[in-house]
């Protein structure tokens, strides 16, 4: 069936797809809002792993500056819708949680990517996603966030996907993916053509995302796309810093993630959304 919609009526179907979870600017204050009570309040000056992650994450998106004070401040809003209060109860049970980050980290992604607030995001990516593949899909990395999985697998589609985690490969499998293999990244990966590479929060995972595009547009077919949806890092710096914090290598804003898929080869087609998440489509140059 033909589309019906221009681009610009998608692009505001997808912002009332996130309505649910409160206006842009709620969902970002409050991302940010907490980010920033991590940072000052429990994290800063105390060196490690963690707290390094967080100061990249809000020196990159202009949050902080370089000495790690922050620019200005901002008033966590109260959502009132039940997603809005679902996404602020979960910020609340990551700072409960910051002294333990060790052991609940994993944990605490997987509350994130299982709540109804991130389904909205994952709900708008696959929204897209079905107006722009057909045929053979790669997920790279889906088993990170394996609630995606029932939405690919009900677009009808083959849709094979990897990952240097057994963990997150199983997590893929029980989802539902019939066809998961284990490997490093997807240069390493059995080589096959795709239509269409869906990366669905992907490229956090990816130890050198740069090299593993130039792989992925190996192989795609002329004209394949790229579908991304990404937390951008500088609306959503909360939830890049979870990822990170349970396993995840990068993170990016939206303009970042935009120049590394130009310099890879990409060219962009269609741009949905940009905060508070990435969402566009791109094709092999």
């Amino acid at each position: 069936m033909a589309d019906l919609f221009s681009e610009d009526e998608r692009v505001l179907a997808l912002q009332r797809k996130l309505s649910p979870l409160g206006s842009a600017k709620d969902v970002v204050d409050v991302s940010v809002g907490y980010a920033l009570r991590w940072w000052t309040d429990h994290m800063r000056g105390k060196g490690g792993r963690r707290a390094d992650v967080l100061f990249k994450i809000l020196l990159a998106s202009g949050r902080v500056d370089a000495k790690g004070n922050p620019r200005g401040s901002v008033k966590i809003p109260a959502l009132s819708s039940p997603l809005g209060v679902q996404y602020v109860e979960f910020h609340e049970a990551v700072t409960r949680s910051l002294e333990r980050l060790d052991e609940v980290a994993d944990l605490l992604r997987i509350s994130a990517v299982t709540s109804q607030w991130y389904r909205l995001f994952i709900d708008a990516y696959v929204d897209v996603l079905g107006k722009a593949v057909a045929g053979k899909l790669l997920a790279p990395y889906i088993g990170e966030v394996f609630p995606a999985v029932e939405g690919l697998i009900g677009l009808g589609v083959y849709v094979y996907s990897y990952d240097k985690s057994r963990e997150a490969a199983e997590d893929a499998a029980e989802a539902g993916l019939p066809y998961v293999e284990i490997a490093p990244d997807g240069c390493y990966a059995v080589r096959a053509v795709y239509d269409a590479v869906a990366l669905v929060d992907g490229l956090h995972w990816s130890s050198n995302p740069y090299k593993e595009l130039r792989c992925l547009a190996d192989r795609l077919k002329p004209g394949g796309k790229l579908v991304v949806g990404n937390v951008d890092a500088s609306s959503l710096p909360s939830i890049a810093a979870v990822f990170l914090w349970s396993g995840a290598a990068n993170f990016f804003t939206s303009g970042s993630i935009e120049d590394l898929l130009s310099s890879a080869g990409f060219t962009r087609a269609r741009l949905y959304l940009k905060t508070p998440y990435y969402l566009a489509v791109w094709e092999k140059a």
